[in-house]
């Protein structure tokens, strides 16, 4: 197993997913490498650890409360992704074009479809970070 500085080393911009750092946002550091664009990483941190404790309480609920089956491994991968994009896609349309933020976390989003752990979620759903509405269809 890598220890935390060996792991935050391979992360693309350092921000590793632990406990401390989703319940004590003041503990989130990015890397050299995201030392530019932190506050866009750290809105980008919040929006997943958001939408994935939202995914994993609901889940929850569902295996305790309504008899549901709890979700393949390969199924919470899919859904905390489109989850996480679905809560970056609104949170980019709510900002100005020109906000800073904003272009960052682009280029951030960019960055991060290169790596191998996102690589098939994109390849899956390409369209998942498309801004503009698509055309409706008869």
């Amino acid at each position: 197993m890598l220890s935390m500085p060996a792991l935050k080393s391979t992360l693309p911009f350092g921000a590793p997913f632990t406990w401390s750092t989703i319940s004590d946002l003041d503990l989130f550091t990015v890397n050299s490498r995201g030392d530019r664009h932190k506050d866009a990483v750290k809105t980008l941190w919040i929006l997943l650890t958001a939408s994935t404790l939202n995914l994993i309480w609901t889940q929850h609920n569902k295996v305790q409360y309504e008899d549901a089956n709890p979700l393949p491994l390969p199924q919470w991968f899919e859904l905390s992704f489109l989850g996480w994009m679905t809560s970056v896609r609104r949170w980019l349309r709510l900002q100005d074009h020109d906000c800073a933020i904003r272009t960052s976390a682009l280029h951030v989003l960019h960055t991060l479809r290169g790596q191998a752990n996102y690589r098939r979620l994109w390849e899956q759903h390409p369209n998942s970070l498309l801004l503009a509405p698509t055309a409706a269809t008869n």
